[in-house]
């Protein structure tokens, strides 16, 4: 191994933890310190709400199992092979919304789902082998992302990951609240983060704070396994 690469790795290490943990202490002190509002209580700049989900529009079907819902991504993936081992990659990404709400008793709030850097969770995923047949939805996307060859993907191990928001569904929200040409208010993004997942809040204080740490502690220890490298390869 020369020193170059050996150099490389534990640099390119370090600068993943600290993106990754930087990003993550970012949303931990945000969340921390905003309090929670009622949706009566909105007023403009970045605001935190709890509640259900509502339409507020015609809902959608689900790509995989064609239930309702408010929001979905799917993810079209692939097996890759490596030299010596094998992943996934993604091949194609479909994501939809209707018109979403959020009620907490005291009132409902549209929520800009698209524009959120959403904490998604996967409530479903559907492994599968050799495709048996696209359905239409499925041809639609591939086309649209140019990775469409007649079926030939599928001769491949191929799975879908299925993302869903569902009426009723509780959420942590945090985003940016704005008027609209109607007066009426709007979650989205705004200059902070914006953020919806189905995790409450304190698990997500408890997340974050554990993705800081943790790259913290990795990003401190990669400039010790870069002077080792260099004391033995020099």
């Amino acid at each position: 191994m020369s020193l170059i690469f050996g150099s490389i790795i534990p640099v390119t290490i370090e600068a993943f933890a600290l993106y990754f943990g930087i990003r993550s202490f970012i949303k931990y002190r945000l969340i921390s310190k905003t309090r929670t509002k009622r949706v009566c209580d909105v007023e403009d700049g970045v605001i935190e709400l709890k509640g259900r989900l509502v339409p507020l529009g015609p809902q959608l079907s689900s790509p995989l199992e064609a239930v309702p819902c408010l929001f979905y991504k799917l993810e079209i993936q692939k097996e890759k092979h490596f030299e010596e081992s094998a992943g996934w990659e993604t091949i194609a990404v479909d994501t939809n919304s209707t018109y979403v709400g959020l009620c907490d008793g005291t009132g409902v709030v549209e929520i800009d789902m698209l524009q959120s850097e959403s904490d998604f969770m996967t409530d479903g995923v559907n492994d599968n082998g050799i495709f048996r047949e696209p359905t239409q939805h499925v041809k639609d996307i591939l086309i649209k992302n140019g990775k469409y060859d007649d079926g030939r993907v599928f001769n491949t191990p191929t799975r879908y990951l299925e993302t869903l928001y569902r009426e009723g569904d509780e959420v942590f929200v945090l985003g940016n609240a704005q008027k609209k040409a109607d007066g009426k208010w709007l979650i989205t993004k705004g200059e902070n983060q914006f953020l919806i997942s189905k995790s409450s809040e304190e698990k997500l204080l408890k997340t974050h704070l554990l993705v800081a740490l943790s790259c913290a502690a990795i990003a401190a220890v990669c400039p010790i396994l870069l002077i080792w490298i260099w004391k033995n390869l020099l």
